[in-house]
């Protein structure tokens, strides 16, 4: 977290004001949780005690509201700090976020994961039901619930950094290169962030769930009632997994469905191969 002097145009005259120097801003529903789990393990990094904060995209006024922010990180002067928010990465639920975080740090480092957009899309829908939030049948809900399709235009979502920050300062993350060789993604990341990339090598690479995320380190240990800290951390992992998240079956979807979906979601792919200066076919050569 950097310090500057009170000279940031629009803050509040706080003496120094503190910075936070990287954000992973999605997308949801492809691997944030366990990247920011990962993250957190890099000796160099001080990671935020909320895995997702939503300051910037829930806090309208943000600016008043800075210290608590702010509160969500231990004081480590050596090193740098980050914090993962998906909802970075909603629009149009959140249009002002990106106008916002670029407010905030204008020299912020953002890294953005993005999976198979029809693959995201029907993991969003699955994490909906387990929730309880789904309204439809599956094949109705996934075109009538903006949400799936909008989160997985990556490009239009990304598009409001790419117009508020330089080029340089926006990592893009795939998912499916990111799961076959984590470390080497983390390695990216390190070198990304300018820190030592071989802080990564020791990390605990188990993939982390939503529905199951870690408990055991000190960053999230704020969360936990007293009652839940009497317990050990597998114990607790092992009590959440049967009462939560449960189905039966995996949720397929018609491969007509998936070809519609595709449909709707490819010119949005043209466009991040623009950004990433490179072909995505591996999203159009897999099953959907």
């Amino acid at each position: 977290m950097r310090r500057l002097g009170a000279n940031f145009s629009g803050l509040p005259p706080i003496g120094e004001q503190m910075l936070v120097d990287f954000m992973l801003i999605g997308a949801q529903k492809a691997g944030s949780t366990s990247l920011s789990y990962q993250l957190s393990q890099h000796p160099q990094i001080e990671f935020c005690f909320h895995k997702e904060p939503d300051f910037f995209s829930k806090s309208k006024d943000w600016k008043a509201n800075l210290a608590e922010y702010h509160a969500l990180y231990e004081e480590a002067p050596r090193k740098i700090y980050g914090e993962g928010s998906t909802t970075y990465t909603w629009l149009p639920e959140y249009p002002e976020t990106a106008w916002r975080i670029q407010a905030y740090n204008p020299n912020l480092k953002l890294l953005y994961i993005m999976r198979h957009p029809v693959e995201r899309a029907i993991s969003h829908y699955t994490h909906h039901l387990l929730k309880g939030r789904a309204k439809y049948p599956k094949e109705v809900e996934i075109f009538e619930v903006p949400t799936y399709i909008n989160h997985s235009r990556y490009a239009m979502q990304l598009r409001p950094y790419f117009e508020l920050f330089p080029r340089e300062n926006i990592l893009l993350i795939l998912f499916e290169e990111y799961i076959k060789n984590p470390l080497q993604t983390l390695h990216q990341i390190g070198s990304f962030l300018d820190i030592d990339p071989c802080g990564f090598d020791q990390v605990d690479l188990t993939p982390q769930y939503q529905s199951m995320e870690r408990t055991g380190d000190k960053k999230i240990k704020k969360r936990l009632t007293p009652i839940s800290r009497l317990f050990p951390v597998k114990i607790r992992n092992a009590l959440r997994g049967p009462f939560v998240y449960k189905l039966e079956s995996k949720i397929e979807f018609s491969e007509n469905t998936k070809k519609m979906l595709w449909r709707f979601l490819e010119d949005d792919v043209r466009a991040v191969e623009k950004m990433m200066e490179r072909s995505l076919d591996l999203w159009r050569t897999s099953p959907h």
